[in-house]
């Protein structure tokens, strides 16, 4: 059951009929072997999430479609890995992560025109940056060098303006700007990977850094609510081999909300652009897809277009 703490209006009926069309009718023609990582554009509307299946010859690629099912495309077309999207406040762009074939290559951020389809190379780094997520010129980033993960804010250019973290043994990742801008939410955890995770925020303006959460498993993949008042995130709380739910985390009460219960890893929540439901990837059916939650109901499955 999805946690209570939430309600929708009425506005949102025609919303929910939009998606148990796309769950009964599908988008045929398209067969997406498995789809991970989804994000909603700035106005809802739209939603670029990765794939791999056949077409991609099992790499992962970005894929966007509308969210009444429609208009299913393709950005991007590279022998090797692309994803984890971020979109730029004005949905005219992404930020995503490229990583070339065969091991020990090239990992960079990119960025991409989505009426264009043109991409450019976001900075040049050694390591891994890779950008989490874009507020207004600001675009917060960890990035990674011989194991170590730590936060930076750079711009557009890929120019680094600002670092963020510098904790020796420990590395900060996933991390999300609030809705104003003036704070950042993270995960932080043990660089060799084992030990508690904790959920930890950044004042921007004076520098302070405060843990909100501590859990004996992964605390990952996370998101800030459009109010500014909760973050959602993934966590396995009785430890790294348990399966992964989708929680709450409220931050005028500090209570922690449980929003999926499933045997199978439900993960990587983002919320939607008004932040009524959220949408995240579980493998529930064996093969991760996508689902949107809305309180009080059983998730449903958003379809993409692969067969059962």
């Amino acid at each position: 059951m999805f946690c209570s703490a939430y309600s929708f209006g009425p506005k949102l009926k025609t919303f929910w009929l939009i998606i148990a069309t796309i769950m009964l009718n599908g988008i045929y023609g398209t067969a997406l072997a498995g789809e991970h990582r989804p994000v909603f554009s700035p106005s809802g509307n739209e939603l670029i999430f990765m794939a791999q299946s056949s077409e991609t010859a099992g790499d992962w690629e970005l894929y966007l479609m509308t969210i009444d099912g429609r208009n299913l495309r393709r950005l991007t077309n590279h022998a090797g890995w692309d994803g984890y999207a971020v979109w730029s406040p004005d949905g005219n762009s992404i930020v995503f992560d490229q990583a070339d074939a065969g091991e020990g290559q090239r990992k960079a951020p990119m960025l991409l025109d989505i009426k264009t389809g043109l991409s450019r190379s976001l900075g040049n780094f050694e390591g891994w940056l890779s950008v989490n997520d874009w507020h207004d010129e600001k675009l917060l980033a960890f990035w990674e060098n011989e194991g170590q993960r730590d936060l930076f804010l750079i711009d557009k250019a890929g120019v680094v303006i600002q670092r963020l973290t510098e904790t020796p043994d420990q590395s900060e990742h996933d991390a999300h700007f609030s809705p104003d801008g003036s704070k950042v939410v993270f995960a932080s955890g043990p660089s060799e990977g084992n030990g508690d995770t904790t959920l930890e925020m950044i004042n921007l303006m004076n520098g302070e850094r405060s843990v909100l959460k501590s859990s004996s498993g992964r605390i990952y993949g996370l998101d800030w609510a459009p109010d500014g008042q909760s973050v959602a995130y993934t966590d396995s709380p009785d430890g790294e081999d348990d399966d992964a739910d989708v929680f709450v985390f409220r931050l005028n009460t500090r209570e922690t909300l449980q929003c999926t219960d499933n045997d199978a890893w439900d993960h990587m929540p983002v919320w939607s652009a008004d932040g009524t439901s959220i949408l995240f990837t579980s493998y529930r059916t064996g093969t991760e897809h996508m689902y949107l939650a809305k309180c009080g109901q059983k998730p449903m499955r958003l379809w993409s277009g692969h067969p059962d």
